[in-house]
């Protein structure tokens, strides 16, 4: 069982090798994301970096913590797509260049992949303690880059959002019949117009 209290006190170094980077944000409104470079999912970074701008002056921080545990052929591109990142820099510069975002980034770790990614990338790291304590209650190990964890000014978890959230395509497959909706969601398919006004919704309510 889990005697940690705080997220914020989860060791976790910054990209520059800083000791105990999550110290920093305690007693704000966080998002933790878990990044990488040149991937399907990676456009949500734009939006990411609007959602920061727009609240960070309120007490609010995204916190991306790059993984390579969703990465490799078919899913990450040009430089990418045989290997993914083989560091947290590869993930910042990439943010960086293409969409200009400002928030702060972790050392790479190795977060909580479902199994069958476990067995794609034969990928048998023990999961990084962080990620242990964010889908511990859920006991549903991670999809894919880009799940958001929303974590009080305590450190406690407050909301999980799956790594498809602020993109279209799983609305639109969804719609058009292509895919079943996933299920334990509490929320129909969502737009990334409404999932953007939902995740706001839910930083709002904690600042």
């Amino acid at each position: 069982m889990s005697t940690i209290e705080s997220i914020y006190d989860i060791p976790l170094k910054s990209l520059e090798g800083e000791e105990n980077f999550l110290s920093k944000f305690k007693g704000k409104v966080s998002m933790i994301v878990n990044v990488t470079a040149d991937c399907g999912n990676s456009p949500q970074l734009e939006t990411l970096e609007e959602i920061y701008k727009k609240y960070k002056d309120q007490g609010f921080e995204i916190v991306a913590v790059p993984t390579n545990d969703f990465c490799g052929p078919g899913i990450t591109y040009n430089e990418y797509a045989e290997n993914g990142i083989s560091c947290g820099e590869d993930a910042k510069d990439y943010a960086v260049n293409k969409y200009n975002v400002t928030f702060e980034f972790s050392e790479l770790v190795t977060s909580n992949p479902h199994e069958t990614w476990r067995e794609k990338r034969n990928n048998y790291a023990e999961t990084h303690e962080l990620y242990k304590e964010l889908t511990k209650d859920s006991n549903e190990a991670m999809g894919g880059n880009f799940e958001k964890f929303l974590v009080d000014r305590d450190g406690k978890l407050i909301k999980r959002f799956h790594n498809y959230t602020l993109l279209d395509y799983y609305h639109k497959n969804v719609t058009e019949g292509i895919v079943e909706p996933m299920q334990n969601q509490d929320h129909p398919p969502l737009t990334s117009e409404e999932a953007y006004n939902l995740i706001c919704s839910e930083i709002e309510k904690l600042l």
